[in-house]
């Protein structure tokens, strides 16, 4: 073999915005929003808690116990009439992809949601579509910022995590996560997988969830 240094290099990458929203209104207004949900009885479990129905279960970390709106709100955009929420996040999304060079385009809050993950609470992991339009997010209501709280995950979907394996060296690790941080916002394109990891503090983590549709001038 030849002594010349071997070069080993990640071709691909999958850009990720995370950063604070400054909008005191912002944080505001989704505190309004929680506590209308919470007297509407939006927020309710999927799967139960119960020890039982947990060792029916392949795999705890894949099924999803935190309480959602999402199967019980009454539109799939919760955020149908905080046209200025909705405002922000497009101004957010709007400095991601400029950062990242994307064509001229148009963005739409197609989907909104919210989470209330309680002692323990989880989401397994899922994706919200594989199509190349789409950007998904969390924006964090509440948490308490400690790594107990329940960390977003996020899964390569490259097969090298499982053809070559090598947990020892941080750049190629095939999962990577961030610490939720109150009133920091979260995208990263729609196909990628994600899950949260249960929440052992006893605070509850509040989190909205939301999907922004792209539409690029060139494809009209």
């Amino acid at each position: 073999m030849s002594q010349n240094k071997l070069f080993v290099e990640n071709f691909f990458a999958t850009p990720i915005f995370y950063g604070a929203v400054e909008d005191i209104n912002f944080q505001t207004r989704l505190l309004e929003l929680v506590e209308e949900c919470e007297s509407r009885g939006w927020f309710k479990q999927e799967v139960s808690t119960t020890t039982e129905e947990y060792s029916k279960k392949q795999s705890i970390i894949d099924n999803d116990t935190t309480a959602s709106t999402v199967h019980h709100q009454p539109i799939e955009d919760i955020l149908h009439d905080y046209t200025d929420v909705k405002d922000v996040i497009v101004k957010y999304t709007e400095a991601y992809l400029d950062n990242i060079e994307t064509p001229e385009r148009d963005l739409e809050v197609s989907a909104s949601w919210l989470h209330r993950a309680g002692k323990n609470d989880t989401v397994g992991w899922h994706h919200h579509g594989y199509t190349t339009n789409r950007i998904s997010g969390v924006y964090y209501i509440k948490t308490t910022g400690g790594f107990n709280g329940g960390r977003t995950l996020f899964r390569t979907p490259n097969p090298y995590d499982s053809s070559f394996t090598n947990l020892g060296q941080k750049t190629f690790q095939p999962v990577v996560g961030f610490r939720p941080k109150e009133r920091n916002m979260l995208m990263w394109p729609s196909w990628l997988q994600h899950r949260t990891t249960p929440n052992y503090d006893g605070d509850p983590r509040i989190i909205m969830s939301f999907n922004i549709d792209i539409k690029y001038h060139h494809e009209r």
